[in-house]
């Protein structure tokens, strides 16, 4: 009696074990086109048309240093360096102007070489086909980035 009971209790659980690794684990790749494939048929003029014809490798998206603060210590370098050059006849003021332009261009360096990259989320290549709003079958292809939990974030 006691092993009717544990089997009939048991079953189920080797039923959806069998049926789990038959389809295979779930990865953030497959997840990701799942999303795209979602995404994409929703916004196009004819979601029955959508048909996808590649998908890129799931690649990692880190932070960058900010272009701002790079470009603003080289516009001063520049700056000062052709000041420098401005006053090549006065030597005390060209050095002082020599100095101050190889002071921020060590700043730009050192600011890109120790910026510290941190993981943003993910991105994705997408190329598909589908009928445009003249019911004329086209070729897209879209840059899909999404957060760390691959949600979608942005389409490009």
């Amino acid at each position: 009696m006691k092993i009717n009971v544990i089997i009939t209790l048991m079953l189920p659980l080797f039923i959806t074990c069998k049926e789990t690794a038959e389809q295979g684990p779930v990865t953030h790749e497959d997840k990701a086109k799942k999303a795209i494939t979602t995404a994409i048929s929703s916004i196009v003029p004819h979601p029955e048309s959508y048909q996808p014809v590649s998908f890129s490798t799931l690649d990692s998206v880190f932070t960058t240093p900010n272009s701002d603060s790079t470009n603003y210590y080289l516009d001063r370098a520049d700056y000062y360096i052709d000041m420098a050059t401005e006053y090549l006849s006065d030597y005390k003021r060209s050095s002082m102007y020599s100095d101050s332009s190889i002071y921020f261009s060590k700043k730009a360096t050192s600011y890109t070489e120790h910026f510290k990259k941190e993981f943003t989320g993910w991105k994705m290549e997408h190329t598909y086909q589908a009928s445009n709003s003249a019911n004329l079958m086209t070729k897209e292809k879209v840059t899909v980035y999404f957060d760390t939990s691959l949600t979608i974030i942005k389409l490009e």
